[in-house]
């Protein structure tokens, strides 16, 4: 019967197995119709109604689904262990979920579904495409849970112990933290602050400020190792429409002073204040000159305050609360760019559906503008050591300095890049040749959509802060992706210390590390 079973399977798949449209059309001299006959435009089909259900509804089970939620639904053991709202599976989700479909077994509708992760994926205010959505966590989850949010899960400040970071679970210290709010000019300490159920938190009424503040003489990061800051807020209050800004103000060794940045003008995500507030704020404290990356004793911050302001003249009254704050690295991962803007094309391939294209445009537009800010015009590539981490340097006898120099990109997480390395350059050239093809339809359809909203907040580790516009074409797009394939032809020169393609090996390698003076392959 086994064999019988497995003959019958081999038989449909080599001799009657066929991929079917399942449309119908009919031809004349003067014109030509087409007559959609459902929406499961292109799945397996042979002459055996049973095995067309086994064998689609196998797929799904093995490949794992987009469900119409933008969830992934895996009903096998054999999976690749990350969910699918992780966004670096949306390049291969694009690729397969469209064309292949599984309808019989489990109804969903995984068109609907990926578009659910491409329109809830977050592009922030500086074009970086996050890792997954901005959704806050439990109140009891802890720094060493190897979430994804912004970039990838490590490493973390836990990971090499030179930060210090506060889940306000009950589990630590966090009881050293203090609370004041302000009343007329005057400051009271807050003796109703509280850790419950996850939080460390306040009520006040009639307030025009409220400060939470780390312990006084305690270490709380090493600024070179702690480029990001992360904190996770929460507020509830009638009064939102009150609030001017969130400032987050800290210390370091140099001499006590309290040197401040608002979260209103530097955050890489801007949020409304609404009557029940619950974000993940990130600080790219980088670009401060006082939280600086210099690896000296005096870089150490010890203190940490972050006040929400009332605006002048009136006053705040709710709940005030913090989850956590993290010092940690910055792990963002530019490839991802990339695949959002090759998977809204993918879309637009399979669907025609202009609407969405227009949707979306902007922040694909977004995440080019992002890249360009990596981009050299000297040697027409992008340089991964503007995200700060990336810089290639792996020379280092300090551990913890290897590790804050040779953060990885894409799915080579755990490896050491360079900071003109192929594999992320690979994908720069996708999404230049990509966007510039999606900016030739809507021209093509006459379409026009403000350019101005793509332009983007930047930052760098020369302590600078400005903006970037978006003024290219669709021809602009294709020049810099032809220069860019043209570097990544090149073969090695050793002089230069350019070029990717080994004659010797047959194969491309990953680039020229300046610090090591030599090729990795």
């Amino acid at each position: 019967m086994k064999n019988k079973f497995f003959n019958k399977v081999l038989i449909a798949v080599l001799l009657t197995f066929s991929m079917t449209l399942n449309t119908s059309c009919s031809v004349s001299a003067s014109s030509y119709k087409y007559e959609k006959q459902s929406d499961e435009l292109l799945f397996f089909k042979s002459s055996d109604e049973e095995m067309d259900f086994f064998l689609n509804d196998y797929f799904k089970r093995h490949s794992g689904y987009i469900d119409e939620n933008g969830l992934d639904q895996k009903v096998n053991s054999v999976t690749a262990g990350v969910n699918a709202v992780q966004f670096f599976w949306q390049e291969w989700n694009s690729l397969s979920y469209y064309w292949f479909n599984s309808y019989d077994g489990y109804q969903t509708d995984r068109i609907a579904g990926l578009r659910k992760i491409l329109t809830n994926i977050p592009v922030d205010d500086y074009g970086y495409v996050w890792q997954e959505t901005d959704a806050v966590r439990t109140n009891d989850s802890t720094t060493n849970t190897g979430e994804h949010r912004m970039g990838w899960p490590f490493p973390t400040s836990f990971h090499v112990d030179v930060s210090n970071s506060w889940d306000f679970n009950g589990v630590s210290n966090e009881g050293e933290w203090t609370s004041r709010y302000s009343k007329n000019g005057t400051y009271y300490e807050n003796v109703d602050v509280s850790e419950k159920n996850g939080l460390f938190q306040t009520d006040v009424k009639g307030v025009s400020s409220i400060e939470f503040t780390s312990p006084a003489e305690k270490f709380v990061a090493w600024a070179y190792y702690s480029p990001l800051l992360e904190i996770d807020m929460r507020m509830s209050t009638v009064d939102c429409a009150n609030i001017e800004d969130i400032i987050v103000s800290y210390t370091n060794k140099k001499g006590g002073e309290w040197h401040s940045v608002s979260v209103n003008e530097k955050a890489f995500m801007s949020y409304e204040y609404t009557p029940q507030y619950e974000h993940l704020i990130f600080l790219p404290m980088y670009a401060e000159e006082e939280w600086t990356s210099e690896m000296t004793s005096e870089t150490f911050i010890e203190q940490v305050r972050i006040e929400i302001k009332a605006k002048e003249g009136t006053t705040l009254t709710g709940n005030f609360a913090l989850n956590y704050v993290r010092p940690t690295f910055d792990t963002r991962h530019s490839n991802n760019n990339s695949i959002f803007i090759s998977a809204l094309r993918k879309d637009f391939d399979y669907t025609g559906d202009i609407d969405f294209l227009t949707e979306n445009i902007t922040k694909a537009r977004k995440a080019i503008n992002f890249y360009m800010q990596l981009y050299d015009e000297d040697r027409h590539l992008n340089d991964q050591s503007y995200l700060v981490g990336h810089d290639s340097d792996k020379t280092s006898t300090d551990k913890y300095e290897r590790v804050a120099m040779t953060l990885g990109n894409g799915y080579w997480d755990i490896c050491f890049m360079n900071k003109f390395d192929f594999h992320s350059n690979v994908y720069f050239y996708k999404a230049l040749e990509d966007l510039a093809y999606l900016e030739t339809i809507l021209s093509v359809k006459g379409i026009t959509v403000d350019k101005s909203l793509a332009s983007i907040k930047t930052a760098d580790r020369n302590y600078n802060h400005g903006v970037s516009e978006y003024n290219y074409t669709a021809k602009d797009l294709k020049e810099i992706a032809s220069k860019v394939l043209a570097e990544l032809r090149k073969p090695i020169n050793d002089t230069d210390k350019t070029g990717f393609w080994s004659e010797e090996t047959g194969r491309f390698v990953g680039g020229y590390s300046d610090a090591d003076k030599k090729c990795y392959d």
